[in-house]
């Protein structure tokens, strides 16, 4: 591509949060181009593990990729035993992301969606007063009517939109693993470990594989990330047939109430930094912003709106109610781990709220259930 294309909408990023917000686009007839500095299927850090409000938000078939479905997580904490929460809502779908992420690609393509692969993206200027935004590509520009930065936690939309200016002030940083299932340990259901402050190690099961991780927001912690995963694996006598690949990566989690949007530029996903503070979790709020992001901005096209402030409000107002609840549990839960763990193991009222609070049937936004 050597001369400047014009065209309604540019989404940046073809993670879930892009390709979602691609397909409902291409649905409501406008000209859409997904682009991505790769070449789906590749390869991204991630537990893959879906919860009932991810999957319930899935506009595409993808059972044939869930690895497993475990309903049992075993929580543990520094002191004391061990607490089982069995799921009476929904399941854990185990998926592995590339895999899954072409999915919900090859269903944007299917809605009419241009994918524009290896082509990356070196500024995003938005347009403002009726203006096109400008993306400056190694393959040359680009003008649109609007554009949904879905590129991830150091987003280059966001840095162009100068938006969520204090980015690196919050975020958690993991480190995972993917690799053969263990032939020793706990194999068949998901562990949470709170034994690392601010933070947890996980195991979760994807049947002949497995994945390994740790993630905390206490940036003291930061350097010791390998020592606490190389510590986890061994507590758990975990016996990998070979040493898995690690992986690190950031997750931006919510920061409270910040703009989303300037000119005709928005963003959603972990650039939007809407992953929650307690578990991490970013899919199932990513494909959530991507719908909100499409609807805006079909709006704003169609001259219904003549901003596109409606999409920070939606997420702020909308999301920001499960947020603010999941923020305000990760302050309680990682200052006293061994006794939220001793509770929940002994409360069955506590088990049951955490449970529906996991997956969505009892959430602040009413949003979660179809």
């Amino acid at each position: 591509m050597s001369s400047t294309r014009l065209i309604d909408a540019v989404v940046v990023g073809a993670g879930p949060a892009g390709a979602t917000a691609a397909a409902r686009l291409a649905q409501a007839g406008l000209d859409v181009a997904l682009i991505d500095r790769g070449e789906p299927p590749r390869e991204k850090p991630c537990g893959g593990g879906l919860s009932p409000k991810a999957h319930r938000a899935l506009e595409v078939d993808v059972s044939d990729l869930v690895l497993a479905r475990p309903r049992s997580v075993v929580l543990r904490a520094p002191r004391g035993g061990p607490a089982a929460l069995e799921s009476r809502v929904g399941e854990i779908w185990m998926v592995q992301r590339p895999a899954f992420d072409q999915r919900l690609v090859e269903h944007a393509r299917a809605r009419g969606a241009k994918l524009l692969t290896n082509h990356l993206v070196r500024r995003v200027t938005p347009g403002e007063g009726g203006e096109t935004a400008s993306i400056e590509t190694d393959r040359g520009e680009i003008r649109a009517a609007a554009v949904i930065g879905a590129d991830g936690a150091d987003s280059v939309v966001a840095r162009g939109a100068r938006l969520r200016v204090g980015r690196d002030r919050d975020y958690v940083l993991a480190l995972e693993a993917e690799g053969p299932r263990p032939s020793v340990g706990l194999t068949d259901v998901a562990v949470v470990d709170f034994s690392l402050r601010r933070g947890y190690a996980w195991f979760f099961p994807k049947g002949d594989v497995s994945n390994v991780g740790v993630g905390t927001a206490d940036r003291s912690q930061f350097r010791n990330l390998r020592r606490h995963l190389a510590d986890f694996v061994d507590h758990n006598h975990f016996q990998f047939a070979q040493p898995p690949r690690v992986v690190g990566h950031k997750i931006p989690v919510w920061r409270g109430v910040e703009p989303l949007h300037r000119g005709n530029v928005v963003l959603v996903g972990d650039a939007a930094g809407v992953a929650d503070p307690f578990f991490g979790e970013g899919i199932a709020y990513a494909m959530q912003t991507a719908r909100f992001a499409a609807d805006a901005i079909a709006r704003f096209l169609g001259s219904d709106w003549t901003d596109l402030s409606g999409y920070t409000s939606a997420v702020q107002s909308i999301l920001g109610r499960d947020l603010r609840f999941w923020t305000i549990l990760a302050g309680l839960v990682y200052r006293a781990p061994s006794l939220s763990v001793l509770l929940l193991s002994h409360s069955r009222l506590c088990q049951r709220l955490a449970d529906q609070a996991i997956s969505g049937d009892k959430s602040f936004s009413k949003i979660w259930k179809r």
